[in-house]
């Protein structure tokens, strides 16, 4: 299996494996405790948490695996139009502002005139902006800013993602795009939301790219190439 068919390759299958061993084998462990005839009502219900938090996890690794194993699948990218982000950002932003009203953030964005289109599907933008918005507002606390800027950058469009929320460590910095990877501020989740966007990217000829700093936020910028007309065919 290949990347490009959007499956995952094996190390990471082998990963995944080793991913779902984990909640598995807390689950069987609290069952076995909460077999002790001499166990308390309050450590009956911190096992009972346990296995919902596991089995939560669990489902998050499977739903999550299954969203990328099928990522794109389908997609003639020969086929892709020209996307303006300008047409689809609004939309795809503004279905998170009511989320950050609620929790106190300030989501803004400032998204020029007359940007070129996109060489991406609008899926696919969708996708990357939820899941990088998703992130920005899980790692920004009540009170914070989420900005989200476009600006053309040569060949490339650029969309950058800044929050002042509680940044990454130096030492996840490099491993923060790997399939499972999750900072140590965060063990929820099955750590693929940053590895959809860099899929999708990698795939449709972009990247991206992420400076941050703990206690002070993060910035990550994404690039888009700008759509080329494809050659007219020789007669």
């Amino acid at each position: 299996m290949t990347e490009e068919s959007g499956n995952f390759p094996d190390e990471a299958i082998a990963q995944l494996l080793q991913e779902l061993r984990t909640p598995l084998t807390t689950i069987k462990t609290a069952l076995t405790l909460l077999e002790s005839p001499s166990l308390k009502p309050v450590q009956r219900q911190k096992y009972l948490d346990m296995i919902r938090r596991e089995c939560d996890h669990q489902n998050s690794l499977l739903n999550g695996s299954s969203d990328l194993l099928n990522l794109g699948w389908g997609v003639d990218l020969a086929q892709v139009q020209p996307l303006s982000l300008l047409d689809v950002l609004p939309g795809a932003i503004g279905t998170y502002q009511t989320l950050a009203v609620a929790r106190d953030i300030e989501l803004t964005y400032r998204i020029p005139e007359g940007l070129p289109g996109v060489a991406c599907p609008e899926g696919w933008v969708n996708r990357i902006v939820s899941e990088m918005l998703q992130n920005s507002l899980k790692f920004t606390a009540s009170g914070g800013q989420i900005t989200v800027l476009v600006a053309v950058q040569g060949e490339q469009v650029q969309m950058e993602f800044r929050d002042n929320g509680c940044g990454i460590p130096a030492g996840d910095l490099a491993k923060i795009f790997d399939c499972f990877y999750r900072v140590r501020s965060n063990q929820n989740g099955a750590g693929l939301g940053l590895t959809v966007v860099k899929n999708l990217l990698d795939r449709c000829g972009g990247s991206i790219f992420v400076v941050s700093q703990v206690d002070t936020g993060s910035r990550f910028r994404l690039l888009l190439p700008i759509y080329v007309e494809p050659p007219e065919p020789e007669a």
